[in-house]
């Protein structure tokens, strides 16, 4: 019975029927139709065991997990549906995590702002916080621990500028602690003060220096959700707008990274995705492609998965290195796998806007080069099976109409390609 339990809300503990990018369908507007339309089409129910615990979860979550059962302690991840197996009772700490507690963050606010309601990541997000279950642990003095990429919306400062949060908060009994970046050695030691009743800071924020070196975090013990392995952190490009840009760059080694694949696979995962802020530039220290690092890379994952994925790749990255793009394809498409995918920034169409917020985006090319660039990446990403989610950001402080315009003119010119 754990004395630690890890969770997060139902659209994040579930396998989006095995599509990763279909989670992004849970921050529409909450339940304009029937709760089980949603289910079904985004975020269907994640399989547990008999303890309630799920067969996956969030790789995040897996990673705290996973440092918290090498620091010896009775940690796991349970569903949100089986919270009250373990509270109030054995559970004295509940650590929770979340993409978007709130819907503040895009594409969730947008959806919210235009149709004035709740998106469906906030609605279960305080369905999970106000069971019952929880809340007469928390009168019973179990601490709770808020963090993940979006711990800054329930952070002290937020529920200051947004009395709305505090009021929900409060409704639950409250947070004792908010933590902010990578948490993988610190969590040992605020679950250590938690469990002996110490004083826990209301506000955690690590900083890069803080961030753990590779041999510091932990292997997964148990399967992520798709399949997703993680091949390094941080990114070297700057861009003004993104905290990873904050953190060092490190890269695990292949043998860490079969560790997690063979975790996976146990389980019978047979599609994955490699994760990084650009899988492109895999074993690099700078924004330099190599190929003898890359290729490897892909030829082990292989082994594992019958299909891999990747989650980001840079534009400039790709065109730094064209040539690399139809070797990676050689070794991921075969008769199981006809196509990938990976999510790209490309963010705007104004080499303005490149040069003013994110100039190391287009390194090592010129910011006047950007809208060109991206469409030349279009037609080389088709043209080997690489099918992408793009982004795209408005209303950053410095952007101006013509910004606007040319970013406009971009969409246009990439109408025609497939993604």
């Amino acid at each position: 019975m754990p004395e630690v339990v890890i969770t997060c809300d139902w659209t994040m503990m579930s396998n989006h029927n095995g599509k990763e990018f279909l989670g992004f369908g849970t921050t529409t507007p909450a339940y304009v139709l029937p709760e089980r339309v949603y289910k079904r089409l985004f975020y269907p129910d994640m399989p547990v065991d008999e303890n309630g615990f799920p067969v996956a979860a969030p790789y995040g979550m897996r990673k705290i997990e996973a440092a918290l059962i090498d620091g010896g302690f009775d940690a796991r991840i349970v569903h949100p549906s089986h919270l009250h197996r373990y509270m109030p009772g054995s559970a004295k700490v509940l650590l929770i995590s979340g993409h978007d507690y709130f819907g503040l963050n895009p594409p969730a606010s947008t959806f919210g702002g235009v149709m004035h309601r709740d998106p469906l990541n906030c609605v279960n997000f305080k369905r999970m916080m106000t069971q019952p279950a929880v809340v007469e642990a928390r009168k019973q003095g179990m601490k709770i621990i808020a963090g993940g990429p979006c711990a800054w919306q329930i952070a002290p400062p937020t529920r200051m500028k947004l009395p709305w949060i505090q009021e929900f908060v409060d409704s639950f009994g409250g947070i004792d602690s908010v933590v902010e970046g990578e948490g993988d050695i610190y969590v040992k030691e605020i679950v250590r003060k938690a469990l002996a009743d110490e004083y826990l800071p209301p506000h955690v924020i690590m900083t890069p220096k803080e961030a753990p070196k590779v041999e510091q975090i932990s292997t997964i013990k148990y399967a992520s959700v798709n399949g997703l392995v993680e091949i390094g952190r941080g990114c070297c490009r700057g861009c003004s707008f993104c905290s990873v840009t904050t953190r060092p760059t490190r890269w695990y080694g292949l043998d860490k990274i079969e560790e997690e694949l063979r975790v996976n696979a146990k389980v019978n995962n047979r599609k994955g995705i490699l994760h990084s802020d650009d899988v492109f530039f895999y074993g690099s220290p700078n924004v330099m492609p190599r190929e003898e690092k890359l290729i490897p890379l892909l030829q082990l994952a292989k082994r594992y998965y019958e299909q891999v994925g990747w989650s980001h790749v840079a534009i400039a990255s790709l065109m730094t290195k064209p040539k690399l793009l139809p070797r990676c394809a050689e070794v991921l498409i075969d008769d199981k796998q006809k196509w990938w995918g990976v999510e790209i920034g490309v963010e705007t169409g104004s080499p303005h806007m490149i040069t003013a917020a994110m100039p190391g985006k287009v390194a090592p090319f010129k910011a006047s080069q950007w809208p060109e660039l991206v469409v030349q990446a279009a037609g080389l990403l088709n043209d080997n099976h690489v099918y992408p989610a793009c982004t795209f950001i408005v209303g950053l402080p410095q952007e101006t109409e013509d910004d606007v315009l040319k970013t406009i003119d971009l969409i246009d010119d990439l109408w025609d390609f497939k993604a």
